[in-house]
């Protein structure tokens, strides 16, 4: 059964700090990204705690949380809830050199990541059609296809031109044309014959835009700050029209002066290392890259990296990086089939089966976020394998003709130098990783240690008596809903005094106006209800006396509720003081600490994990 995206939405939405808190948002194959205001203003244990979060990281700026394949259809809900408009006003919130990196070059590439990936499994299927001499690079079906395929690698500036506005807050349409303008046919034409261009006797140095990923960014990072100054000097009459045309006039040449070659240098800078370490062994590059690039991911840095792959591409139209990510990610999801293959634990089982698979269209987080890290063997096993079939693929020599996420889909892309040697590194290091965690790597031993360690924290936050009295089974209640469980597990006590006080540290989340009922949320997430008495709603608040008011903090042992416990029953209704647990999930169970006399304070309910065979 699939997790109900819209609730699951909203609940993240409150948690992560609201409307108030998120700076903005974003996601990639399996998180959401959110820049906020105040981190420890998001409730990070209550998230992970909900159903359908795999984990929550905080990593290079950002507050990530961990959703799966799902992650898009909750996106959407929560743009219902928070739409993202392309005027947004962004908040101020300082980071670092780095930090700040990291969030552009991830907010600027997410949005189109699934198109780079399609763009660059479609020319594997041409070359894979081409090989098989299906298909000629002079057909005109072939033609076609690869424009299609070309098109937004060729163009990328645009794209990113598109995608930088956004979030930098400028104006889109000036944006693209500063993309366009770099690629204008007679400016390219300059740079292909070799000639020199000048600017007011200027001479510029044509850099190749095609594919380059830094100037667009730099000139949309610029423009932004550009459009706010001209906005606040330029009349409102004419500075919708004047604000573009200035922005044009010096913003393209900056572009094509500074821009351009900086970024050329930069590009050149990062291939320059990567190449440099792949020159002096490319097997030691490919284990280098096998064994921390899944690290990487898990911080969320690995975006920071993509310039890597089309700079490679943009010199050589060869790129050996994309190559040694594969082999890192399906190991992860071998290590998953290990685990699948040997817990004798049914839920565990569906997590590891469905992360095995996944990993061969190209994502690793379900496999180690839903067991590898988990139970950390898994991971460290995948780390090492990994790295040996990197090192296998760097000796080989081996790499890809296109940016794509490594996939079972996107293999022909790395049809060049040893693809034989390539697939047995891809298949080999899947396979690898499951037997050593089947062997080495996992047993229900651990699953049991877990729940044992999350027993053991549960056990330090049992519920507490709220009043003085018997305990009576909530089974002896004539009332159906609280007799068969069906509001909560817990217990009902026939109190000896008319006070009602705190079970648990926590907060008045609920409390109807009769002040018979009370809604407590627990500081680990757990919801409490205490109901004072059967049907008792009827008496439309006469002889109860509230002591607190909804959204205010108490702690355990605080007074809640005061009532006239002679003259409820006197009434004709009965007095008892029902506790239940209104959120358990379907492993936790309760325990009933107290099975006669209570005091106000003694332990009485305790949750506990089911251990399933």
């Amino acid at each position: 059964m699939g997790i109900n995206t819209k609730e699951l939405a909203k609940q993240i939405f409150e948690l992560v700090g609201g409307k108030e808190n998120i700076v903005t948002y974003t996601h990639c194959a399996t998180r959401l990204r959110f820049s906020l205001v105040d981190h420890k203003a998001a409730q990070k244990k209550e998230l992970e705690n909900l159903s359908g979060i795999t984990a929550v990281i905080e990593s290079g700026g950002q507050f990530q949380v961990v959703i799966g394949p799902q992650v898009l259809e909750v996106y959407q809900e929560l743009q219902k809830i928070l739409p993202l408009s392309d005027d947004v006003k962004i908040k101020r919130q300082k980071k670092g050199v780095i930090t700040g990196l990291i969030d552009i070059l991830s907010s600027v590439f997410t949005p189109i990541i699934y198109v780079l990936a399609a763009s660059g499994m479609l020319k594997g299927i041409l070359a894979l059609l081409v090989m098989l001499n299906w298909l000629q690079p002079t057909d005109g079906t072939y033609l076609v296809w690869s424009a299609a395929a070309d098109a937004v690698f060729y163009f990328l500036p645009v794209v990113l031109s598109m995608t930088a506005a956004k979030k930098f807050g400028a104006n889109q349409y000036v944006a693209v044309l500063i993309g366009l303008t770099l690629l204008y046919p007679s400016i390219t034409a300059i740079k292909e014959a070799g000639e020199a261009l000048s600017f007011f006797n200027i001479p510029i140095t044509v850099a190749t835009f095609s594919g380059s990923v830094f100037p667009a960014i730099f000139a949309v990072a610029l423009l932004a700050w550009l459009e706010k100054g001209l906005n606040k000097i330029l009349p409102s009459m004419v500075r919708n029209f004047l604000t573009p045309m200035f922005s044009l006039m010096i913003l393209v040449p900056i572009t094509l002066m500074l821009f351009g070659p900086a970024s050329a240098w930069l590009s050149e800078g990062l291939n320059t290392l990567y190449t440099a370490l792949y020159g002096f062994s490319a097997g030691l590059a490919g284990a280098f890259v096998g064994f921390f690039f899944q690290i990487i991911t898990m911080l969320g840095l690995h975006w920071g990296l993509l310039p890597i792959t089309f700079a490679n591409l943009e010199a050589t139209g060869f790129d050996t990086f994309g190559a040694f990510v594969a082999p890192t990610i399906v190991a992860q999801g071998g290590a998953a089939l290990g685990v699948f293959l040997k817990t004798r634990n049914r839920k565990l089982k569906e997590i590891a089966s469905a992360a095995s698979i996944i990993s061969f269209f190209g994502i690793s987080e379900a496999s180690m976020y839903g067991t590898n890290i988990r139970f950390k063997r898994p991971f460290f096993i995948a780390l090492a394998t990994s790295s040996v079939g990197a090192m296998v693929i760097g000796f080989a020599g081996s790499g890809g003709i296109a940016f794509a996420i490594p996939s079972i889909m996107s293999l022909p892309i790395f049809m060049t130098k040893n693809f034989t040697i390539f697939l047995l590194a891809y298949f080999g290091s899947f396979a690898v990783a499951a037997i050593l965690t089947y062997l080495f790597g996992f047993s229900d031993k651990m699953l049991e240690e877990e729940l044992e360690e999350k027993q053991e924290k549960t056990n330090e936050s049992f519920i507490k008596s709220p009043v003085e009295g018997v305990v009576v089974p909530l089974s002896e209640l004539p009332d159906q809903a609280f007799a068969t469980g069906a509001v909560g597990r817990g217990v009902a006590i026939q109190a000896t005094k008319g006070q009602v006080y705190a079970p648990c540290n926590g907060k008045v989340t609920s409390l109807f106006d009769s002040g018979h009922a009370i809604g407590i949320t627990a500081t680990d997430g757990k919801e409490i209800l205490i109901h004072i008495g059967i049907d008792t709603v009827k008496l439309k608040g006469d002889y109860f006396e509230p002591k607190v008011a909804v959204d205010e903090e108490v702690e355990a042992g605080d007074l809640l509720v005061k009532f006239d416990a002679e003259k409820v029953r006197d009434a004709g209704f009965r007095d008892e003081v029902i506790v239940v647990i209104t959120n358990l999930t379907e492993h936790e169970e309760v325990a009933i600490l107290e099975k006669e006399h209570v005091h106000v304070g003694t332990p009485l309910l305790d949750i506990y994990l089911e251990k399933e065979g």
